[in-house]
């Protein structure tokens, strides 16, 4: 495999890099990497290293009313040398000019030929969208959803596995079949693609009258799609509805990504907008100036960070307590770089701190990212894990927020820090995270229940402002109830108890974990909750700065077919130099 960068001025030199941890950097994310934030830029690192990337990139200056024109090229082939004879080729801008004119060509004449206009392509491209981020609009009602009790494994009598995405179509009426041969259309072209879905056609006429249409839907399928395709993986189904019980019904439903009736017209009549829907809580409108410019210059908050001579085996990044019975970690304050872009001295690798009993545990590590699990830490993950050490990303997060001054952070280094020193602490059964800001010092200190399947969050704040201070603190939970939240999201059905004020999801989908519920729950009245994901992050969001923490509150959407997740917001009341604690369980 091969990347190229190819500049129509070839007097402008490339540079590159191929390690993914000099081009993001530790604790950061695509929308900061280091390399575009850095002096450094690329740092020409090539060869062997542990997390590879392909990184080309120039600096041009563009000219006022001009234009400049580059082209990157990925290349694969059987050896090296069949790569490198395809670079020289391709480092002439004329045969890249020549090679995207004759693939437009070449592409509008297969679509010519499968007499798929534009219009049709559009519906393709929706319908590729929904398989692959399933949308709310057009999956089965949420009702019908919340009533599913079957798992993956009631397909396979049908011989579905249910492990590609599922379009279903349902018609009982011959004259329905027109949309039966568009998502035909959709799924040979697909399936051209490369991509893999099972189309289940469903006719819902009785046995008794329903022997013509499905003479008919044979004909169609082995017309427009091959015989060959029948009944397998990624292929074409067709079903008796009359064949299949009410469970298996729900079932069907629940699996699909897309749920189209012929009593409801054409594929375009049934694909709808891709527009979100439009949040009615208004805005958070802060009424008092940011908390640094309230504390007193002159008096320093004091800090938890630990003299690094006191810590027993000092490497640079943390050591022992004096007793061995701690690990103490400090995170120093963030300093800006020549680009005026806060950086700080981070663990090469994250420092990780796993807290496990026989049926459950999590584990945590030295930004706050976590990742909990009942019974098997692979298969049934109640939060997700990502095996990325550069950026560290979590699926758990506790934010704060100033009801006066609009501030929003994490009492954590990630995903929000507030950019001045963290103490974090990992023992035996515990990992704690002490901080010092906002007027504000903080505790949060993680741990579970040797006896209980439960993991317990527990936030202590001491005012350290002259006035009163309302704190904000929302506790998020991404579901996964499996093995990552992309392959279960579209099965999760969340609920909410109203007696135990406590938000609850369950995945009936899961062959071996579908009857267990996952929780979470807090340790004083709730002000607000939501188990829609995207209402609270935003879409296209990030864990920095959620845009639910920036309207007033959440919107207690619970619903099945949404992204799911599961979030609590508390209100904390504290008089100057006053404490006050609370507690969030998850299991």
């Amino acid at each position: 495999m091969g990347h190229m960068l190819v500049n129509k001025d070839p007097q402008i030199s490339t540079r590159h890099e191929a390690d993914r941890n000099n081009f993001i950097g530790r604790d950061r994310t695509m929308r900061n990497p280091i390399a575009l934030t850095s002096k450094g830029y690329l740092t020409g690192t090539s060869g062997a290293t542990l997390d590879p990337i392909f990184s080309l990139g120039q600096s041009f200056i563009v000219e006022p009313h001009k234009s400049a024109d580059l082209a990157f090229l990925t290349f694969t082939g059987d050896s090296r040398a069949a790569v490198l004879e395809l670079a020289l080729k391709y480092h002439n801008w004329a045969i890249i000019d020549r090679s995207y004119n004759q693939a437009n060509i070449a592409a509008q004449t297969w679509l010519g030929k499968q007499d798929i206009t534009s219009q049709v392509f559009k519906n393709i491209m929706q319908v590729l969208s929904a398989l692959l981020y399933p949308f709310k609009a057009i999956r089965a009602s949420a009702e019908m959803l919340a009533s599913n009790t079957l798992g993956q494994s009631g397909l396979w009598r049908f011989g579905i596995s249910g492990d590609f995405p599922i379009m279903l179509v349902q018609i009982d009426d011959p004259q329905q079949i027109d949309l039966v041969a568009e998502t035909l259309q959709a799924h040979k072209y697909l399936r051209s693609r490369r991509i893999k879905m099972d189309l289940v056609i469903l006719n819902c006429q009785k046995t008794d009258y329903g022997a013509e249409l499905n003479g008919s839907l044979y004909h169609l399928v082995a017309k427009m799609n091959g015989e060959d395709q029948l009944n397998q993986r990624g292929g074409v189904f067709i079903l008796y509805g009359d064949h299949i019980s009410s469970e298996e019904y729900a079932l069907l439903q629940t699996a699909s990504r897309l749920v189209f009736d012929g009593a409801m017209g054409s594929l375009e009549d049934q694909l709808p907008g891709y527009s979100l829907p439009v949040h009615h809580l208004p805005a958070f409108i802060p009424t008092l100036p940011a908390s640094n410019d309230l504390i007193n210059e002159n008096s320093e908050e004091s800090s938890f960070v630990v003299n690094n001579e006191e810590l027993k085996y000092y490497n640079g990044f943390g050591g022992f307590s004096s007793d061995g019975k701690e690990y103490i970690i400090n995170w120093d304050a963030a300093f800006l770089n020549e680009k005026g872009v806060a950086i700080r001295k981070t663990t090469p690798a994250p420092w990780v701190n796993v807290i496990g009993y026989p049926n459950f545990g999590f584990m945590v590590s030295e930004s706050g990212s976590q990742c909990t699990w009942a019974l098997n830490s692979g298969e049934n993950r109640l939060t997700p894990w990502a095996n990325d050490p550069v950026c560290d990303p979590t699926g758990e997060a506790l934010y704060l927020r100033d009801e006066e001054t609009g501030e929003v952070w994490t009492p954590t280094p990630l995903p929000a820090g507030s950019g001045k020193p963290y103490r974090v602490v990992h023992g035996a059964g515990y990992t704690r995270f002490e901080h010092n800001s906002h007027g504000l010092e903080q505790c949060l200190t993680l741990f579970s229940s040797p006896e209980d399947p439960v993991k317990i969050i527990h936030l202590k704040l001491k005012n350290n402002l002259p006035h009163t201070r309302r704190i904000t603190a929302t506790q998020y939970i991404e579901w996964v109830l499996g093995t990552t939240h992309t392959t279960n999201m579209a099965y999760i059905i969340p609920e909410y108890h109203s007696t135990l004020e406590c938000l609850l999801a369950t995945n009936p989908y899961s062959n071996e974990f579908g009857k267990r519920v996952a929780f979470l729950i807090a340790s004083r009245p709730v002000h607000g909750l939501t188990a829609d994901r995207t209402e609270f992050l935003g879409r296209g969001g990030t864990f920095t700065l959620p845009v639910a923490l920036l309207r007033l509150g959440l919107e207690t959407r619970i619903t099945p077919g949404e992204d799911p997740c599961a979030v609590l917001q508390l209100h904390m009341d504290l008089m100057p130099g006053a404490t006050d604690e609370i507690y969030f369980v998850l299991g």
